[in-house]
């Protein structure tokens, strides 16, 4: 006799599951994906690679963010997170990394280009000089008050 899919080590007689059993694994893997927008991210992006849509690269980057609770940087099938989102990946990733409280436009052009940004080096400025930043003149419709200028060229995240 096969023993049921869901894991519960239980015997069937027919099919893979027992009854009901098939919404139990449903939910572990839904619940050990992070919910369920993240599982179909998870397909989406092992669909997209397996066609040769998105790089092993982006796959993998695609994977980590999600198991590690964030939104992922590249998404199956060309959608893609704001400039402003990558920005905040990259900020914590590059703080991270230095040990340092803050971080220069440098930095986070050099990352996002090392993600496969397609944003232009000029949005990547404009978002963290003057959208996003808290003590910017109001230039723009839409602010964020993400970050901080510290010094000159050097920004943190808000506190």
């Amino acid at each position: 006799m096969a023993k049921c899919e869901c894991g519960c080590e239980r015997e069937v007689n027919q099919g893979l599951f027992l009854s009901g059993h098939d919404q139990r694994l449903r939910t572990v893997l839904e619940s050990e994906a992070g919910g369920l927008l993240s599982l179909r991210t998870l397909v989406r992006c092992a669909q997209a690679y397996s066609s040769g849509e998105i790089s092993d690269q982006a796959f993998t980057q695609t994977v980590r963010a999600v198991f590690c609770g964030e939104r992922p940087t590249q998404f199956a099938k060309g959608e893609r997170m704001t400039c402003r989102d990558e920005i905040l990946q990259c900020a914590k990733e590059v703080m991270q990394r230095s040990g340092l409280d803050y971080f220069t436009i440098p930095e986070i052009i050099k990352c996002m280009e090392s993600r496969g940004s397609g944003f232009a080096e000029s949005t990547i400025r404009t978002h963290i000089v003057s959208r996003m930043c808290a003590n910017a003149p109001e230039n723009h419709a839409v602010t964020y008050n993400d970050l901080e200028r510290t010094d000159r060229g050097e920004y943190r995240l808000a506190r």
